[in-house]
């Protein structure tokens, strides 16, 4: 009977040495990650500006791509007919489509176009 008691104490001993060994372990981890998480805190506020500054960027830059899609065409003759002719006296016909282009710099592109003054055609 002696022999079991001390058996078992050893054997409770033993199993909260590996208790503690464990509870150990896990507190460390868990000291770590509230350093980790303190050190890194000003890391995520950056983190999350430059993500949004990034996002906004990137919006900015898709709306300026896709704004030549909302020209009316027939507005935009009519507003480059009148500057023109305001401006240098020559009235145009524009026979193609207008497209707008972004690269070297963003400018009109007509394809077919005729200039002319006095009825007399000057360019085709």
């Amino acid at each position: 009977m002696l022999n079991i008691n001390f058996t078992k104490k050893k054997f409770y001993k033993l199993l909260l040495s590996i208790n503690k060994l464990i509870e150990s372990f896990f507190s460390n981890i868990d000291d770590y990650l509230k350093d980790y998480k303190k050190k890194n805190s000003k890391y995520k506020k950056l983190n999350s500006r430059v993500f949004l500054g990034l996002g906004a960027l990137f919006i900015l830059t898709l709306i300026y791509f896709l704004m030549p899609s909302f020209y009316d065409e027939k507005s935009l003759k009519f507003k480059l007919e009148n500057q023109i002719i305001k401006k240098y006296n020559l009235k145009v016909n524009f026979n193609g489509e207008v497209s707008y282009a972004l690269f070297p710099k963003p400018h009109f592109f007509i394809d077919d176009l005729s200039i002319s003054q006095n009825n007399k055609v000057l360019i085709n």
